[in-house]
Order: structure tokens, then sequence, then C-alpha cells
């Protein structure tokens, strides 16, 4: 949105300085630029603050979740791919963030590190939580967070507007769940089946390998990786691949889609 009302000043302005021999003319339409710019920024950052935006980055094989809260970010990276880091990277910088509140990561291997600690070098991290079996996670990211833990059955993230985020881990530390809510709006972000089918939340983002999502009710049903092999499933669902999937949640839990 504050793209598109740059580009209306823009046009003002280019308009200003095309009249600007005509003084009369000029002075007006470069003063009322400017003021449209600032009115439209404050009011975009307005919106922002009282939105929280939840958003699936791609790169077409996997997919990290990212939660904006007021300015604060926090990144969710269900696998070890080196190039999702990057595009998640971009699209922060599009959104003016400057540093990662917190960033879970979710793998136990941690072979393509090479853009998340790049991430982490250009987008200061407060918190780290990372999976327990991961050791060169901790080896590698300890100088590039305020605080580092490996995650655990009831670890937890909390901001000061209402988010929270709650981890369960299944099948001695295979598998994962984590249950999230923003002012009674319900995610699931998990890798188990079992906890799959029997949530309740509004949306579900489905992470690893799979083959049968059937008996899953969510509104909204996103896959965080790229399936090879047809999927059964008793509704439509999304997969990230080039570009983000966006959702917006206003302050009385309403989830909508930005298209």
């Amino acid at each position: 949105a504050l793209g598109a009302w740059f580009v209306i000043c823009l046009l003002f302005l280019v308009m200003g300085l095309l009249f600007w021999k005509r003084r009369r003319l000029a002075v007006p339409f470069l003063l009322f630029s400017v003021c449209f710019f600032l009115i439209s920024n404050a009011l975009s950052l307005l919106f922002l603050y009282d939105t929280g935006r939840v958003v699936v980055i791609g790169d077409g094989t996997t997919s990290n979740v990212v939660f904006i809260d007021r300015f604060q970010a926090i990144v969710f990276s269900c696998s070890d791919d080196d190039y999702i880091d990057e595009s998640t990277y971009r699209y922060l910088k599009r959104m003016g963030i400057h540093q990662i509140n917190t960033l879970v990561l979710l793998y136990p291997d941690f072979e393509e590190y090479q853009d998340t600690v790049n991430l982490a070098e250009a987008m200061p991290v407060q918190n780290l939580l990372y999976d327990p079996d991961n050791t060169a996670c901790r080896q590698m990211m300890e100088e590039h967070a305020a605080q580092i833990q490996p995650i655990g059955f009831g670890s937890e993230i909390q901001t000061t507007d209402g988010f929270d985020a709650s981890f369960t881990v299944h099948d001695h530390g295979e598998k994962f769940s984590v249950q999230i809510n923003y002012h009674g709006c319900s995610m699931l972000l998990s890798s188990c089946l079992d906890e799959l089918r029997q949530t309740q939340a509004q949306t579900v983002f489905v992470s690893g390998s799979v083959t049968d999502l059937t008996e899953i009710k969510a509104e909204h049903l996103i896959l965080l990786e790229k399936q090879w092999r047809p999927v059964l499933c008793d509704q439509l669902y999304e997969t990230a691949e080039q570009e983000a999937i966006q959702f917006e949640i206003k302050k009385d839990g309403t989830c909508s889609r930005i298209h």
C-alpha cells in the first residue's frame, strides 16, 4: 500500500516540476505532494501498528513462516534450506524490519547454514530457539543472537501485544507442533499428522512431506514444502512457491488473506 501512495506522490511531484515555470501552479503541486506523502506514510504506519501479519515466504521448494507484530518479527524456519533465509531477509527489509525478535530453527541438521548466518548478521536476533538435536546450530549461531536456547516441551514465545506460541515435541523429538494464538486467532504449525487432524485452528501450516491430509478441517491449509507426490485432502490447500502468502490479523481476531 505504501508503494502505491509513493507512486501517486511521485506523479504529483513530476507534475509540479513540469509546471515549475508557472510558479503559481508548481508550488501548490509540490506542497500538496509532500503533505500527501507524509499523511499516507503516517496512515500506513498506523495501519501496521494496529494489525498483525502472518506471511509464508517460499523459494519454490520450502517456506518460512513469519509473524510481524508492531514491527517485531518472529521467524519460524522448518527446513535446512539456504535460499529461504535470503528470501526472508529480502521480505523483512522490504517491510521496514531491521531486527528479528525471535528466530526459531525447527530442523535437526545445520548443513546449509551460510544464509542463516547472513540473516542473523544483517538483522540482529534477540532470541534464538533451535532443535535440541541440532548441536551445530548452537556452535554456529551463538555469536549471532543475544539469547539462545533449545526448544523443549512447553517452550513459549510471547510478545507485548498478544502474540503467544507454545511448542510440543512428538515421537521422541522427531516431530513438532507450534500452537500460535493472536487475539483469539488460532494457528498451528506442525509436522505431526495426529496433531494436524485433531486441531481446531483456523489456519494450519503443514511441515514436511505428506501424502494424506484427509480429516483436516481448517479455514486456511498451507503446505510449507513442495510435494513431489499427489496429496489426498478433503479441501483445497496452498503452497508458497515463488511468491508470499500473506494474512492480516486484526485485534478482534479476524484473519483475512491479503491478495
